[in-house]
């Protein structure tokens, strides 16, 4: 019987933890579409290098409590991360409180630096119990990607096929002949 009620407890203390520790914060980019965090967007090309001016929206999705943006540092809540060959520049959200089902959109434009890829990290900071750092990669190129010098010209790969054609071959009699002696 008090093996029960420990098995119950456990149970019970199990889902109140799960329920307790529901995800509240959602990002959408563009606004309407929620991006999983994690999620890498690509902006495709841009070959002027013309800058991207994104509008993404930070979503409370719980039911039960507000969710509170992380403004413990200058470049909080939201801060880019990890970019590459592009410059991007962030205006923070005007509300850092949300409440259950509130909303609040923030700006964020890059802008390509050089030729080819580029990508760059958004972290948005809360108290989340989940996610409390919310990260999605925006990617695209820009301009003429210079080709890689890799000193291969490609010659020869005939020449590799027939080596290792006649490589098998002669195993395949190597392996004949001694059959043919036992």
């Amino acid at each position: 019987m008090i093996g029960k009620l420990f098995a119950w407890l456990g149970v019970v203390a199990l889902f109140g933890t799960a329920l307790a520790a529901q995800q509240d914060i959602v990002v959408q980019y563009p606004v309407g579409t929620t991006l999983a965090h994690g999620t890498a967007v690509d902006l495709g090309d841009h070959p002027d290098k013309a800058p991207y001016n994104l509008t993404i929206r930070i979503v409370n999705i719980g039911t039960g409590t507000n969710l509170v943006l992380d403004t413990s540092a200058s470049n909080r809540p939201c801060d880019g991360a990890a970019a590459i060959r592009c410059n991007w520049f962030i205006t923070q959200p005007a509300s850092t409180t949300l409440a259950p089902a509130a909303s609040t959109d923030f700006t964020m434009d890059i802008t390509p630096n050089d030729d080819g890829k580029w990508s760059v990290w958004l972290a948005v900071y809360s108290d989340d119990p989940d996610t409390p750092i919310y990260s999605i990669m925006f990617r695209g190129t820009a301009g003429k990607e210079e080709e890689e010098d890799d000193c291969s010209t490609n010659e020869g790969s005939g020449l590799s096929f027939l080596l290792l054609l006649g490589a098998v071959s002669a195993l395949a009699v190597g392996v004949r002949m001694r059959s043919a002696r036992v």
